[in-house]
């Protein structure tokens, strides 16, 4: 392999493309639900909450816990950034350019949209750097994860056409239910790094409130979820909730680290399957969803 192919798998690898899809999902929602056109400067935006913005975030994260991730057995080879770049400058020159990029797509959209922009990577960036480094502030270093993916996200979508005043509050009492998720979810998976970062002195909600905490409360954001959102998504929602919940009572049975680690990998091939499920079925979430995104599909009556 080439130096600069090797290179660019590395920023891919650093960069958590398994996560790609969440910041952006909740950006292109903001259309979606205030009816609002995808135009090519939106799509360059949502671009850049992709791989620049999640290199810049789990780039930092990687710089600053070289010690854990040694120590995390569920990492290829306790592989840390040092064994993956001989340089760490050039790492950092890299997460620069990132988040120049993330800033630069949000320069036609004025103001407001720029200094959502920003808040993103200064979350982003204090989650592990000190002297705030978050994520040894629990439970800061979970709501930290969920206002990124989903608040920020939202706001900068609709930052892009309106006013956030002009937001319906029901709107944003949902969002707030969905950065809790987010947050819930980042708490599981904290309690999946639980012994590495145990040993290696960290603070994170996991080593402080304990492994099974962390499961029940996923447990019961989804349940929370469930009740906001089951009126308008109807019976298919109401199959992934079930699904998710029996993944996570398997977890909390016994929480073991590789336990928890087999129930975290079933969950999204399930969401998969629900929105599989959505298409084939003509729910209207998805219809709206797809027609936003100029996306027809000749399933389920769809593209006719």
């Amino acid at each position: 392999m080439g130096k600069y192919a090797r290179r660019l798998r590395l920023l891919v690898e650093t960069s958590r493309p398994q996560f790609y899809f969440v910041p952006v999902y909740f950006y292109v929602s903001a259309f979606v639900i205030l009816g609002s056109e995808i135009t090519l400067p939106v799509a360059v935006q949502a671009v850049s909450l992709s791989f620049p913005l999640t290199l810049f975030i789990n780039g930092v994260n990687d710089i600053y816990d070289t010690e854990a991730d040694a120590l995390d057995d569920l990492r290829k080879e306790g592989e840390t950034v040092d064994d993956r770049f001989d340089d760490v400058s050039t790492l950092r020159l890299y997460l620069a350019v990132a988040a120049g990029v993330v800033l630069a797509a949000s320069l036609p959209f004025g103001v407001q949209n720029t200094v959502f922009a920003g808040a993103m990577l200064f979350v982003g960036y204090v989650y592990s750097a000190p002297p705030l480094r978050l994520k040894e502030r629990p439970p800061l270093d979970s709501l930290s994860n969920g206002v990124i993916a989903v608040a920020l996200a939202f706001l900068l979508g609709v930052t892009t056409f309106a006013d956030p005043a002009e937001v319906a509050l029901w709107t944003y009492a949902k969002v707030v239910v969905l950065t809790l998720g987010i947050a819930a979810a980042h708490a599981y998976y904290a309690a999946v790094d639980y012994a590495p970062d145990k040993e290696a002195g960290l603070d994170t909600v996991a080593t402080r409130y304990g492994r099974r905490t962390c499961v029940v409360s996923a447990l019961v954001v989804v349940v929370l979820s469930y009740f906001v959102f089951a009126p308008e998504l109807g019976v298919y929602f109401e199959v992934i909730v079930v699904y998710i919940v029996a993944l996570l009572v398997y977890a909390l049975r016994d929480p073991e680290p590789e336990r928890m680690h087999r129930a975290a990998k079933l969950i999204y091939p399930g969401f998969i399957v629900a929105v599989l499920l959505f298409i084939a079925f003509d729910a209207e979430p998805v219809r709206v969803s797809l027609e936003a995104l100029g996306i027809e599909f000749a399933v389920g009556g769809y593209g006719q």
